[in-house]
C-alpha cells in the first residue's frame, strides 16, 4: 500500500533541503513524520515489516525518498515509537529528530587472497613395473595410490605466471586487522581516518566507487544497527 500524501507535503519533500547530511527529513517531528511513523507502526503490527531493511525499503519505495533519508526517518521511528502500544503519536510532534547514516572511511584493508590455477610444470611420476610398458600400462589403467609425483621444486612467481592460469578463488578482507589500525594511544596519537557519509550511487569519488559500493547483504548487516 502506497501513502498518500497531500499535494503540498509532496512538492516540500521534493524542494526542501537542508543543506547537509539530513536532506529533505526535517530535524524536528513534524505531522508527515507522525503520518509515516503511524504507516510504519500498522505495518510491522500487520507482520507487513519485519527487518529495520523491510522498513528502509518500504519508505524509499512508498515515499519516493533517498535511501539516506529513510534512514533516519527508520532509525528515529525505532527510537521514539513503542510497538506494542497504540499511543497518540501526535505526542512526539516537534521533538528533535537524531542523526543516524552510514559512514565510509578511505583506508587500506588487510586482505588473504585465496587463488586456484591449474598449468602443467615440468615434473616426474613414479611407478613400478617389470618393464616399461608395465610402468606405463600401470599409471594408464590403475589406480592413483599406484604411483606417485615427485618433489617438485618450489615454484617461484614467474613460473606460475609462465605455466598456469589463475583465477581468484576469494579474497577475505581480515576485518580483525583493520580494526587494530583504528588505535589510539594514550598520548592521544594514532592513525587518523576520515569518515565520511555514504550516499548511495554516488560517484563524487571517481569512477572506481561503484566498485567499492556496499552490497545488498552488508547494507542489511549495517541496518541491524538502528535503532
Amino acid at each position: 500500500m502506497k501513502v498518500k500524501i497531500t499535494e503540498s507535503q509532496y512538492n516540500r519533500l521534493l524542494t526542501e533541503n537542508t543543506g547537509d547530511e539530513w536532506g529533505r527529513v526535517s530535524k524536528t517531528v513534524d505531522a508527515f513524520t507522525i503520518k509515516v511513523f503511524k504507516k510504519i507502526r500498522d505495518k510491522i503490527q500487520n507482520g507487513g515489516l519485519k527487518m529495520n531493511s523491510d522498513i528502509v525499503d518500504y519508505i524509499v519505495n512508498s515515499l519516493v525518498l533517498t535511501q539516506e533519508e529513510a534512514i533516519i526517518l527508520t532509525h528515529n521511528f525505532k527510537v521514539m515509537v513503542d510497538l506494542h502500544s497504540q499511543d497518540d503519536l501526535n505526542e512526539l510532534l516537534g521533538k528533535p529528530m537524531e542523526f543516524m547514516g552510514i559512514w565510509q572511511i578511505p583506508t587500506h584493508v588487510p586482505t588473504v587472497v585465496e587463488l586456484t590455477g591449474r598449468g602443467y610444470p615440468e615434473g616426474r611420476v613414479y611407478v613400478m613395473g617389470r618393464t616399461p610398458q608395465e610402468a606405463l600400462s600401470t599409471i594408464t589403467h590403475g589406480s592413483e595410490d599406484d604411483f606417485e609425483v615427485g618433489d617438485m621444486n618450489e615454484l617461484d612467481l614467474d613460473a606460475v605466471l609462465d605455466e598456469f592460469d589463475i583465477d581468484i578463488v576469494d579474497d577475505i578482507p581480515q576485518k580483525g586487522m583493520v580494526k587494530d589500525d583504528f588505535y589510539e594511544g594514550e598520548d592521544g596519537r594514532g592513525n587518523k581516518f576520515e569518515a565520511l557519509p555514504y550516499i548511495k550511487d554516488d560517484v563524487s569519488m571517481g569512477v572506481q566507487s561503484l566498485q567499492h559500493d556496499l552490497s545488498r547483504k552488508k547494507l542489511n548487516n549495517l541496518l541491524k544497527n538502528i535503532g
